[in-house]
């Protein structure tokens, strides 16, 4: 996938933006082929068209929406969220995709540097924002040694009951629309967010939200502790449902962390043996215990990586290892049988169970005639097989 980096907020250091320039080297590292700057102050904004994620960076908001605006790169990019183009924004880059700068305008009036008039920005995203003026919502707040902060609330408190209450539950209303719409893997990692988050979110409205307003502070730290409820919940839609790369990430991450260990502690040890037994590495015996040592750590320090392998692959990511397994056994039972539906079916049935998919059939191919001659021996859903006589050109259309 590719990335353009719009710097046009940042007027002064554009593409030498600490921010851009870190998101791109982010982005770089997280696999995507192609992050290039791109500046609609100067450069065509079409050239958007061609990347698949449009990244707006911070900076003054009045200045890249004027200049979005000069360009008609803000058409562009309200034409490609429609089309499902993924936008990120970052700071003043984001306020740029709500319906106005108006907050900004009230703030900071003097950002305003290009003496725009109009401030109606994209209109992409609801942006709510909720001031607490002084004495508004909070009145005072104590500072207890050793004891959490205790708060002080005046009579109108409960408008940020409701403020609060509202956007969690739009939210979650969200979500399970999502979880509504969706099927297979998809509504699985749904199911799993939204459960980590309610139990968090739950929580936290207990120990932050209602327990502080009649006057209990002694558990407002496991706010922040719940929300490990949700990162786990998360991290384990990520890992169990099919997102292998992070699952591998993190199997070699494992092992070299194990490998790192292990050379550290034999560091150390073999250091005290040293010091404490054989009084210095320079001494004759050191020499010769060290021509023991030598071999006897290499050969230990491949037995602990192969240990971790396996420990890694048979316990803690069994699904990895499975894969290599569900194989070998596959190979095995297909030699038993030599009816092509009981084979193309044994194969089909394994896929689905292997891959978690809801749906897998097999498609054989025939090149050896003219027009090419493809035949469904197995449809999803167990439909019955048929023949198809499709040109090239027009069966690639079909799929």
């Amino acid at each position: 996938m590719s990335v353009a980096i719009i710097t046009t907020a940042s007027a002064e250091y554009k593409e030498k933006n600490k921010h851009a320039v870190l998101a791109k080297q982010v982005l770089e590292d997280m696999g995507f082929k192609k992050v290039k700057f791109l500046d609609i102050e100067f450069e065509n904004p079409n050239k958007l068209k061609k990347f698949d994620v449009i990244y707006i960076n911070g900076g003054n908001p009045f200045y890249l929406l004027h200049h979005l605006k000069k360009s008609g790169a803000d058409k562009i990019i309200i034409h490609l969220a429609n089309k499902r183009v993924i936008i990120v924004e970052i700071s003043g880059g984001g306020v740029v995709l709500s319906p106005n700068i108006n907050i900004v305008d009230y703030f900071d009036k003097k950002a305003n540097v290009v003496k725009l008039k109009d401030l109606t920005a994209l209109n992409l995203v609801v942006m709510v924002v909720m001031v607490a003026w002084p004495d508004f919502i909070i009145k005072e707040v104590n500072i207890r040694p050793g004891l959490e902060k205790e708060i002080i609330f005046t009579q109108y408190y409960w408008l940020y009951f409701i403020y609060i209450s509202f956007l969690f539950t739009f939210g979650f209303y969200r979500l399970f629309i999502k979880y509504r719409k969706s099927a297979g893997i998809e509504k699985q990692q749904i199911l799993y967010l939204f459960l980590g988050d309610a139990l968090s979110a739950n929580s936290a409205f207990v120990t932050n939200l209602i327990m502080p307003w009649i006057g209990y502070f002694f558990l407002n730290w496991l706010g922040q502790v719940f929300t490990i409820t949700m990162v786990g919940f998360a991290s384990y839609a990520i890992i169990r449902y099919r997102l292998m790369d992070i699952r591998i990430v993190a199997r070699k991450i494992y092992i070299y962390f194990g490998i790192a260990t292990f050379t550290y502690g034999m560091f150390y040890l073999i250091a005290w043996i040293y010091q404490n037994k054989l009084g210095s590495i320079f001494s004759t015996t050191g020499y010769l215990v060290g021509l023991i040592i030598a071999p006897l750590f290499v050969i230990v320090f491949y037995s602990v990586e192969r240990l971790l392998k396996i420990t890694a692959n048979k316990y803690l990511f069994v699904s990895l290892y499975n894969y290599q397994e569900t194989i070998n056994k596959l190979t095995d039972e297909l030699n038993y049988y030599i009816d092509l539906d009981k084979i193309i079916s044994l194969i089909v049935d394994t896929i689905k169970k292997t891959m978690q998919l809801d749906r897998a059939g097999v498609l054989l191919i025939n090149q050896q005639v003219n027009p090419v001659h493809y035949q469904i021996a197995k449809e999803p859903e167990k439909m019955s097989a048929r023949t198809l006589f499709w040109p090239e050109a027009g069966f690639l259309s079909f799929v």
